[in-house]
């Protein structure tokens, strides 16, 4: 195939002047590989990062200068590093050692995330293992398995018993210093209780990570996942969990896992996240498996089979402070089958991991699992303090599942009337947050403590859980829906999901709809 003159092909753009030039023999002309690098920087820019690795392997059959060669190389390996870090790996450790200033650095993240996602991220037998030092002071040092930069180590800290506070500190200090790695400082704040700032810092990043390192994007993708599911929103984190990349992860592929995990079990797709998991992790003894086998044990738990759960919980070796969750959540378990010793064992445990780490959230699911060790009345005032913590931080989730048990708990003591109140509380904070699987328990146990089960209708109002119809009737009123998320302590993004479900079920297309339907309503 002939290829048109430099001036026709000039005014063509780049990527379709490219698609011809594949096919195209090697040429003298100096263009021809110039517009094979446009056209792949083009399709990086539109996530086509496959077109450009085509792209640039056809430019390295052109003759090139050396300083030519060394950009192609370059930019070919950053462009592997998003489908197939195995191969980028090669050509990245060819021209680090030609590269200077920036493009050093750039080169040095992207071979440091081609490394970490094949499994070779440590030990001497990476050859280009002394260029990972050209990043700034600090931003990247080897520790074990796997290369951490200052935003890992506010994680590691969250992770190793240290104190929220000092886990805040260091993640902000890392923040001041963007790198691949910055999901990590974002989630030890979020963790260390400060998920808005989170939220912030991970939104104002992820623009930054278009043209970086696959982990860059990908990770703080998965990390907005997380801090939805904390901020108590498993709606939107359902709805994030659509950007998070599946492939591509190589060796780390238990991460992103996990969080699809933890999205399916607040949704309540139990069963789902047994078929996941049925094949167990594909490396025994990675830590990074043991946040999938956290919640595969959570499933296990809700489906009643208890003693496989605690099976999986004694296979997790999490620290803090998603040990604190393992331990409080192994002492309910072991409780529920009747082995209060233990439970009370790995309830004191939650209750020093919680006092170390300083935060309200953590002491009140450390007095959630101790109040259900402990059992008695002196188990219902610990239940108590822990949803009253919870409460004051609106910790929407976690202070569901704290009413929950403490309806069971009153149930076991014959206080039927106060255990239907807590069934309903939980059933209601659940269904406002779209946690449907605790919503289910609550709706299960109601009936079990003597409610009548409420009729739901195919359509209608009916049809409207609890929190639709509050939501609804706000609506109603005239409240905007910015109004209605800050009266309930939802997210806007939440209350829109919850109107769009009442307009589906009641068959309306907005609010004059509903105003008819709703003073229809309240005058019958």
């Amino acid at each position: 195939m002939i290829v048109g003159d430099y001036k026709t092909c000039a005014s063509a753009a780049p990527e379709a002047v490219a698609a011809h030039l594949l096919h195209a023999g090697t040429s003298d002309l100096s263009w021809t590989a110039r517009t094979l690098i446009t056209a792949a920087q083009d399709a990086m820019r539109r996530g086509a990062a496959d077109h450009a690795v085509t792209y640039l392997r056809r430019a390295l059959e052109e003759p090139l200068e050396a300083n030519e060669r060394t950009e192609v190389r370059l930019h070919l390996g950053l462009a592997e590093t998003q489908s197939d870090p195995g191969a980028a790996a090669p050509h990245l450790i060819e021209v680090i050692g030609d590269l200077q200033g920036a493009l050093h650095t750039r080169a040095a993240e992207a071979l440091a995330d081609a490394l970490l996602r094949t499994g070779r991220g440590a030990g001497p037998v990476i050859p280009a293992e002394q260029h990972l030092g050209a990043l700034k002071p600090g931003m990247l040092v080897s520790t074990g398995q796997f290369p951490v930069t200052a935003g890992s180590d506010a994680l590691a800290t969250a992770y190793s018993g240290g104190a929220a506070e000092q886990t805040a500190e260091l993640a902000r200090r890392a923040l001041d210093t963007p790198s691949m790695f910055t999901h990590h400082a974002v989630l030890a704040l979020a963790l260390s209780g400060h998920a808005g700032e989170a939220l912030h810092h991970s939104e104002r990043r992820l623009g930054a990570t278009v043209d970086g390192p696959f982990l860059a994007r990908a990770g703080l993708t998965d990390a907005r996942v997380l801090l939805a599911l904390l901020g108590g929103d498993p709606l939107r984190a359902e709805e994030l969990l659509a950007e998070v990349p599946e492939d591509g992860w190589g060796c780390l592929a238990a991460a992103p896992l996990a969080t699809r995990l933890a999205v399916l079990n607040a949704r309540g797709a139990w069963s789902r996240v047994l078929e996941l998991t049925a094949d167990g992790p594909e490396t025994p003894g990675d830590r990074l498996w043991d946040a999938v086998r956290f919640e595969r044990a959570i499933a296990l738990c809700r489906l009643g089979w208890l003693e496989q759960a605690r099976a999986e919980l004694d296979a997790v070796e999490l620290d803090q402070p998603v040990g604190l969750a393992r331990e409080a959540t192994t002492a309910v378990v072991c409780a529920a089958l009747g082995d209060r010793t233990t439970a009370l064992a790995h309830a004191q445990r939650a209750i020093a991991g919680a006092d170390r780490w300083g935060t309200d959230r953590a002491r009140g699911i450390a007095l959630r699992a101790l109040g259900v060790a402990t059992g008695g009345q002196r188990g219902q005032e610990l239940l108590l303090e822990s949803a009253e913590l919870l409460a004051a931080r609106a910790d929407r989730l976690e202070l569901a599942e704290t009413q929950l048990l403490l309806g069971q708990a009153y149930l076991e003591h014959s206080r039927a009337q106060a255990a239907r109140k807590a069934f309903t509380a939980a059933c209601e904070l659940a269904e406002l947050s779209g946690a449907a699987g605790v919503a289910q328990v609550a709706r299960e146990r109601l009936q079990t403590a003597g409610a009548r089960p409420r009729r739901t209708a195919a359509s209608g109002i009916e049809s409207l859980t609890a929190s639709e119809l509050r939501i609804a009737d706000l609506a109603t009123a005239g409240e905007s829906n910015k109004a209605i998320a800050d009266e309930l302590r939802l997210t806007l993004r939440t209350v829109e999901t919850h109107l769009s479900a009442v307009y589906r079920k009641l068959g309306i297309t907005g609010r004059a709809g509903l105003r008819a339907l709703m003073t229809t309503r309240s005058e019958t």
